[in-house]
C-alpha cells in the first residue's frame, strides 16, 4: 500500500514538473512576429515584368529579438485588383523563433501607353505599303 502511495506522489510531481517546464518556455519564448516596413509609400509595379524581386526594394523586416530579418523577406502574391491600375502585394518574413508575419501593400501599375489608330508612338502618321490601302 505504501508503495502504491510512493508511486502515485511521484507521478504527481512529474507531472506538476513538466507543467511548470512548459509554463516557464512559454512565458520566456520569443512569440513576437517580425515587423514589415516599406521605404517609400508610393511604389509603381510592372505586371507584365516576371520578376518579383523589384517589389523587395526599400522593404526590411526587422525582428526584436533576432534584429534584421531583412533575407527571410518573400512577396507571396501579386494580385491585380479589377480597378486595373493597382495590385495588391503579399509580403512574408519569419524569425528564429519560426514567427511569421504577412503584410498586405497596394500598389500602383505601370500604365501601358496607348496610341491612336493610325499613330506611331513617336507621334508620326503610320505609312501603310499601297498593297494594304
Amino acid at each position: 500500500m505504501e508503495n502504491n502511495v510512493t508511486k502515485i506522489v511521484c507521478a504527481v510531481l512529474i507531472a506538476v514538473a513538466a507543467v511548470v517546464v512548459v509554463l516557464t518556455m512559454r512565458v520566456r519564448g520569443d512569440r513576437t512576429a517580425p515587423e514589415i516596413q516599406f521605404a517609400e509609400a508610393d511604389f509603381v509595379y510592372d505586371l507584365s515584368e516576371d520578376d518579383t524581386s523589384k517589389l523587395l526594394q526599400g522593404v526590411t523586416a526587422f525582428d526584436r529579438k533576432d534584429g534584421d530579418v531583412s533575407r527571410t523577406l518573400v512577396v507571396e502574391s501579386v494580385v491585380p485588383r479589377n480597378d486595373g491600375e493597382t495590385a495588391v502585394v503579399s509580403y512574408v518574413a519569419s524569425d528564429s523563433s519560426n514567427n511569421v508575419v504577412k503584410v498586405y501593400r497596394t500598389v500602383k501599375l505601370l500604365k501601358k501607353p496607348t496610341y491612336p489608330p493610325g499613330e506611331n508612338p513617336d507621334g508620326s502618321d503610320v505609312q501603310f505599303p499601297d498593297e494594304v490601302r
